[in-house]
C-alpha cells in the first residue's frame, strides 16, 4: 500500500507480472488493496472526526484539470496547543449535470462532507480561507 501511494502508482500495479518479478512482498490483489485503502481512509476520517472541536476553520483550494474541477478542503483547529490542518476531502466539485462552480455549489459540497463524514455543521465554521487564483 505504501509503495503504491508514495509512488502515485495505479492500483493494478500490485498484480503486474513485472512487479511480482522484482519484489519479495506477499502477493495482494487489486481488490484487496482497494479495500485496505478504503479501511485506512475510514480510520483516518474517524480520527479527524474525534479530534475536531465544535468550532473550526476551513481552508479550501480549488484545482482544475481539463474539464474536472476539484476542491481540497482542510480543517483548521488547535489540539494540545498545536494547530492542526488535516485534509478532509479532495474530490470533484461537480457530480451532477446541474452542478456548477458557483458559491452555492461550493457551500452544498461543504455542507454534505462536513455533516455526512464528520457530523459537523458548516454554521459552526469560524472562518474560511480560500484563493481566487486563476493559475491553480
Amino acid at each position: 500500500m505504501s509503495w503504491i501511494i508514495k509512488s502515485n502508482l495505479p492500483l493494478h500495479f500490485c498484480e503486474d507480472a513485472e512487479t511480482r518479478r522484482y519484489t519479495n512482498l506477499d502477493r495482494i490483489s487489486q481488490e484487496t488493496l482497494y479495500h485496505g485503502l478504503e479501511r485506512s481512509t475510514r480510520h483516518v476520517e474517524a480520527a479527524i472526526k474525534a479530534d475536531m472541536p465544535k468550532r473550526y476553520g476551513l481552508i479550501i483550494d480549488g484545482w482544475a484539470f481539463n474539464s474536472e474541477h476539484y476542491l481540497a478542503v482542510f480543517v483548521g483547529f488547535e489540539k494540545a496547543g498545536t494547530v492542526q490542518y488535516p485534509l478532509l476531502p479532495m474530490a470533484p466539485l461537480m457530480n451532477s449535470p446541474t452542478d456548477d462552480r458557483s458559491a452555492a455549489t461550493h457551500l452544498t459540497f461543504l455542507r454534505e462532507i462536513l455533516l455526512c463524514d464528520y457530523n459537523k455543521r458548516v454554521e459552526d465554521c469560524l472562518f474560511i480561507v480560500g484563493d481566487n487564483c486563476y493559475t491553480d
